[in-house]
């Protein structure tokens, strides 16, 4: 199967095998009118997902970066303190009275 890529250039590739089954199941389910759609669609979505593993590594280390500065002000917990903690809350919010 081959694509062309029309926007001051052209790209082809060739799919096979399994892909090149799924695209054609694509377009003949109807949903995408040609091969092309079905391949910007899915580029779409690699796009969507680049943007969202940025966000939140970004994310992450600001968080890391958070509780270092934390704990180097001193201010911590001992884990097995805060989990016995919500334990205890979890046991008493599933045997309190209904």
């Amino acid at each position: 199967m081959r694509f062309g890529y029309n926007r001051g250039m052209t790209i082809n590739f060739q799919i096979a095998g399994p892909s090149e089954d799924f695209v054609q199941g694509q377009v003949e389910s109807g949903r995408y009118s040609d091969a092309t759609q079905v391949v910007q669609s899915a580029l779409r979505l690699m796009e969507e997902v680049d943007r969202a593993i940025a966000f939140h590594k970004d994310d992450l280390g600001l968080k890391i970066a958070t509780g270092y500065t934390s704990l180097q002000e001193g201010r911590h917990y001992d884990g097995d303190e805060v989990f016995a903690a919500l334990d205890a809350e979890d046991n008493a919010l599933l045997n309190a009275p209904k």
